[in-house]
């Protein structure tokens, strides 16, 4: 796995990575060993909360490579007030896995940094971690697709019956390589019901395109079922980001007394703007653009995104 991704980043050692994910995490750890393997040399940047430290640190070291998870993307670009007014002479690319970056960030990024190559990458910690990634020079002509599987890895969309899908038809990913994992550390069950016949069943249902391009839909257990209609909450949480004021927003399905269950909406705004303008320019675009089922029926506006030690966001539980 790590070979693969020396492959396709190119990576040399020369090469200066800006750290700010810890190395328990699989994404943190792959960048780790890349630059062990080349040579290369790591910033490390415990505290991403410091955004003019972690900026500083890109131009002082001249850094030719970071690497984030969506989050670290979506602050550097809404938050921050000088990253997209800032020249990055030495930085080459911009990685970016551990979760979907909705398309309108990254044309918001490449459309800000044209010269700066961006990585859309896919991975699993049972892959060890990377999985597929999707070339810089294709992201306007797949723009919403994690690619194809990177050297050595077999990547396919497979129906319930495990065979590959048609064009534009879901199923799931799977995955076959020498970087899958063997197992969960005793726990047969939990093992057996994603490991088959030898693919990592990931969980995540997508599509295809006629090129074999592959474009995630959602978690296989985040489909919601709203008044006898399924609902993917990413295709919602993309409409609303493409809102400038808006800078995450986390769509999740929740008891209701009326219909059963019904849509929430929880949206991050950037900065302290009014809040009833803000709000209304929102439920607008939601009327234009989604189905009236798909309508979120409650909302929650806050100001501050909470995220993992690893930077991903912090789901509810």
């Amino acid at each position: 796995n790590t070979t693969s991704i020396i492959d396709y980043l190119s990576l040399t050692s020369i090469d200066i990575a800006a750290v700010v994910l810890p190395f328990y995490y699989c994404y943190g750890l792959s960048i780790f060993h890349t630059h062990l393997k080349v040579g290369g040399s790591m910033i490390l940047q415990n505290n991403f909360a410091l955004l003019g430290a972690v900026i500083n640190n890109i131009l002082t070291f001249k850094c030719t490579g970071f690497a984030g998870v969506p989050s670290h993307i979506q602050i550097l670009l809404r938050k921050s007030e000088t990253f997209k007014s800032t020249s990055f002479p030495h930085l080459r690319y911009v990685t970016q896995a551990g979760g979907k970056l909705h398309p309108s960030f990254i044309t918001e990024f490449i459309q800000t940094f044209p010269q700066i190559n961006f990585f859309v990458m896919y991975g699993q910690t049972e892959a060890t971690a990377r999985l597929s990634y999707l070339p810089p020079k294709l992201l306007s002509d797949k723009i919403g697709s994690i690619g194809k599987g990177i050297p050595g890895v077999t990547l396919q969309v497979v129906n319930n019956q495990g065979n590959p899908v048609k064009p534009g038809e879901p199923g799931e990913i799977v995955a076959k390589g020498d970087n899958i994992m063997v197992g969960y550390f005793k726990d047969e069950d939990a093992t057996n019901e994603v490991i088959k016949n030898g693919w990592l069943y990931t969980g995540d249902m997508a599509t295809v395109d006629d090129e074999g391009f592959i474009y995630i839909v959602a978690r296989k257990k985040e489909i919601m079922k709203i008044a006898g209609n399924r609902v993917s909450p990413k295709e919602i949480e993309e409409v609303i980001l493409t809102i400038p004021e808006v800078l995450d927003c986390t769509v999740e399905e929740v008891s209701d007394e009326l219909q059963g269950t019904a849509i929430k909406a929880t949206v991050v705004l950037t900065n302290s703007y009014e809040l009833n303008f803000t709000k209304e320019k929102i439920f607008k675009h939601c009327r234009e653009k989604l189905s009236v089922y798909k309508i979120p029926r409650y909302w929650e506006f806050t100001e501050k995104l909470q995220l993992t030690s690893s930077g991903k966001k912090a789901k509810k539980v």
